[in-house]
């Protein structure tokens, strides 16, 4: 009787041993957030009003290929302005998440895209935009 328990539990360590193998080896899905990168769109001759464009650059790992990885995120501005979550499915590969912000006067500041779900990261660009005069 000694012996089946002892043969029941090797077994059975064997089978965890190589379940814990295998994950390893395949993984998990996940998403790393590298940066954000701002670009100020305001004309020829630095007129107000302008637009900052942000955007976000994502690694998105995917283990099994028919299954999207599913990121919810929202943007914080330095004015305190949130957007609501958002969440979009991604396959695996170098992703973007953009956001545009129009300014009607000089302003410094950044916006920072936080990361809520697959896993909690953020990541902000600052911008300083100065301009010469109002209108067209």
């Amino acid at each position: 009787m000694k012996r089946k328990i002892t043969r029941l539990l090797a077994v059975a360590l064997a089978g965890g041993m190589a379940m814990m193998a295998a994950a390893t080896a395949f993984g998990q899905s996940g998403v790393t957030l590298q940066r954000v990168d701002s670009d100020i769109i305001n004309g020829p001759k630095m007129a107000c009003p302008a637009q900052v464009n942000f955007t976000g650059t994502l690694q998105v790992k995917v283990v099994m290929p028919a299954k999207a990885v599913n990121v919810t995120y929202q943007w914080v501005r330095s004015d305190g302005t949130k957007t609501s979550p958002a969440t979009k499915a991604f396959n695996g590969g170098t992703k973007t998440l953009t956001y545009k912000w129009t300014l009607a006067k000089s302003y410094k500041g950044w916006a920072q895209l936080v990361i809520l779900k697959p896993s909690n990261q953020s990541a902000k660009a600052s911008f300083a935009l100065n301009c010469s005069k109002t209108g067209n």
